[in-house]
């Protein structure tokens, strides 16, 4: 019982003192790492077919799509949507495209 008890005691200070090794090996993030994350404010634009049909519901009905023609953004201003996030204090905008509609 003794040796077992002297071979666990020995296993656990190893283990520990890789974990602490392991501590003072972590890496300073990037200067980009660093600017994404002070960003601090930023937008995400969702913008598919709801927007030209809000009735349309892909979960509910997956026979169902609407004519492509229904997407006819003629009088869209995507540049107002980025002078208002960045009124808004907005660092950067991600346009989500979805796959399912």
């Amino acid at each position: 019982m003794k040796n077992f008890f002297i071979s666990y005691l020995s296993i656990s200070i190893l283990a520990i003192s890789f974990c602490l090794a392991q501590q003072n090996k972590l890496k300073a993030p990037s200067r980009t790492q660093l600017e994404w994350a002070n960003a601090e404010i930023g937008v995400l634009i969702h913008f598919d077919l709801v927007v030209f049909e809000p009735s349309y519901d892909f979960r509910a009905d997956w026979n169902y799509h609407p004519s492509l023609s229904i997407f006819d953004p003629k009088e869209l201003d995507t540049d107002q949507w980025i002078r208002a996030a960045k009124a808004a204090g907005a660092k950067y905008a991600v346009l989500v495209a979805k796959h399912c509609t």
